[in-house]
């Protein structure tokens, strides 16, 4: 599993490799249509539950 806030960077790149990957969405940024993370969080603590 990878943890980032970057959709392109983070969130794209682990799942090319198939990585699940957690989005870190602090500031309620707009997700585009075509990328689709395998959680969204806002905050890290909120980890705990996914694992």
């Amino acid at each position: 599993m990878h943890v980032g806030d970057s959709l392109t960077s983070d969130v794209e790149g682990a799942q090319a490799l198939g990585i699940r990957a957690v989005w870190i969405n602090r500031l309620n940024k707009i997700r585009p249509d075509h990328i689709q993370p395998d959680y969204i969080i806002k905050k890290l603590t909120e980890l705990e539950g996914i694992i």
